[in-house]
């Protein structure tokens, strides 16, 4: 099964939000661009992150289109 990546709006910011059948992972992001954060590097985090907690390679193809290694 693939993971999904989505968004949704926060008031402030954006919850970037991978899925998969394995578990779910959200990440914040508030005030991205006054902080220097992009969307791609908040995505980069959350598929990170949903890696790390869950070590399945549901994300495989997300973590190629974003540059994330593992």
């Amino acid at each position: 099964m693939n993971a999904t990546l989505t968004t949704e709006p926060l008031d402030g910011g954006t919850l970037f939000v991978v899925d998969c059948e394995h578990g779910t992972t959200e990440v914040g992001l508030l005030n991205g661009e006054a902080s220097g954060i992009t969307a791609a590097d908040a995505a980069r985090v959350a598929l990170a992150k949903h890696y790390g907690e869950e070590g399945c390679r549901c994300t495989r193809a997300l973590r190629r289109k974003y540059g994330v290694g593992a």
